[in-house]
């Protein structure tokens, strides 16, 4: 009897077949997922991906699911404006039951991999999969109320400390949904988060306390991401060849506050090494130069990541301001490009750099601190490159990252 459990935990482990969700396949969370599924194929996972809305995909189904996203988006708006929050970040309620979870029950796969799926699953529908569930956190919605990125104090409401005591308003849609959560989600959901900062906050949650939590990084594929001859690419780009490039690059442009491209402009008036700004995610869309002694080059959005790699090997340092963040994307991408990285000490950026040994790390939300570690970087660029990609190889590389994935999944089944 024990001989036959054996055999059946090991033809499980041998035949794990995953299935990993998200909303879109594009913006950073869908990356973020998409980096994944790449990375666990390379390793042989038997492994599927399925999005809610595809970016490319021209179908009807697929223009169906985008406007019923809108329209449940528009529904939800109508609803925040009964509650005036002093952070004005993305929020999703969860409204709209989805009943994906009969069809996930029903399927072979042994393991449910989510990642952004909001208006994709709802709240209540995540609680009834009765498979065991890897969660990659990109933010901090699944620990929080509607915030998707909101207050991390000691004193945030939604801390396991401070949530039965907090002087909440009467009618409060935090409360409300982190309540909706925690008699939901008793079916012991994996949590995975990509840096030490969101780690904690899921272990301080009122939502995920209880829960099991593991660190794990965004995989990058450095056979894309790697350097790159850089006069070569700044030809292709009709970038200037003998000018230090500082690179800003954010999917969401730099209108979005929490990306910080205000301090970035505060920050650069006040540098004294002469260079240029190169900024992908955005054209332009305003005058920046009138308040800059700078030329600033607009190279556009791509959901491309080879465009993307060559573009980062067109500048020289990556500027990475934002004033709350979990472990973005486009610092590791720049890293593995050979890039140091300048940004500052709070949240998940913590884990990107060591300080004065691959980057900068400047205090927080100091614009005259990010000035100074553009300087002390302008200066040691050559030592910090290298550095850079060695944290890359040994931190952030797609078949690490997949290795863990797999260790967590076999661990779940031989549980189950």
């Amino acid at each position: 009897m024990f001989s036959d459990l054996i055999v059946i935990v090991y033809i499980k482990l041998l035949f794990m077949k995953i299935l990993l969700l998200s909303t879109f396949d594009f913006n950073g969370a869908g990356k973020a997922t998409y980096k994944i599924f790449n990375a666990l194929r390379n390793e042989r996972v038997n492994c599927e991906h399925r999005v809610l809305i595809a970016d490319k995909d021209k179908r009807l189904s697929n223009k169906i699911s985008k406007f019923s996203y809108m329209f449940k988006n528009k529904l939800e708006s109508l609803v925040y404006r009964f509650e005036n929050k002093k952070i004005n970040e993305y929020k999703s309620l969860s409204l709209f039951p989805t009943f994906k979870f009969t069809e996930i029950n029903k399927s072979d796969f042994d393991i449910i991999h989510l990642t952004w799926i909001n208006n994709f699953i709802n709240i209540e529908d995540i609680g009834k999969i009765t498979k065991p569930i890897v969660w990659s956190l990109c933010d901090m919605w699944p620990i929080s109320g509607a915030n998707h990125y909101d207050d991390y104090s000691e004193n945030a409401f939604w801390r396991e400390k401070n949530f039965s005591s907090f002087n909440f308003p009467n009618f409060s849609i935090d409360k409300w949904i982190i309540e909706r959560k925690i008699n939901a989600w008793k079916n012991k959901i994996n949590y995975v988060a990509p840096s030490e900062w969101l780690y904690e906050c899921v272990r301080a949650s009122k939502v995920t306390s209880a829960s099991p939590v593991h660190k794990i990084p965004w995989p990058i594929n450095r056979n894309i991401f790697r350097r790159m001859d850089k006069i070569q690419m700044r030809k292709k780009f009709g970038l200037p060849l003998n000018k230090k490039l500082i690179l800003f690059n954010s999917f969401s442009g730099v209108y979005n506050s929490r990306k910080g491209w205000d301090i970035f402009l505060e920050a650069v008036k006040l540098t004294k090494n002469d260079f240029d700004i190169m900024v992908i995610g955005s054209s332009n869309t305003g005058n920046f130069k009138k308040y800059l002694n700078k030329s600033i080059y607009w190279m556009g959005k791509f959901n491309d990541d080879n465009k993307i790699a060559e573009l980062i090997n067109c500048a020289d340092i990556f500027l990475l301001p934002s004033r709350l963040d979990n472990l973005p994307q486009s610092g590791l991408e720049a890293q593995s490009c050979g890039l140091p990285v300048v940004a500052f000490n709070a949240n998940g950026l913590s884990d990107l750099i060591d300080h004065k040994i691959n980057g900068y790390l400047s205090d927080p939300f100091d614009a005259s601190s990010l000035a100074n570690g553009i300087d002390w970087v302008c200066k040691n660029l050559k030592n910090l490159s290298k550095n850079s990609i060695t944290k890359a190889i040994h931190n952030w590389d797609s078949r690490l990252v997949a290795n863990k994935y797999k260790k967590l999944y076999k661990s779940l089944l031989v549980k189950k």
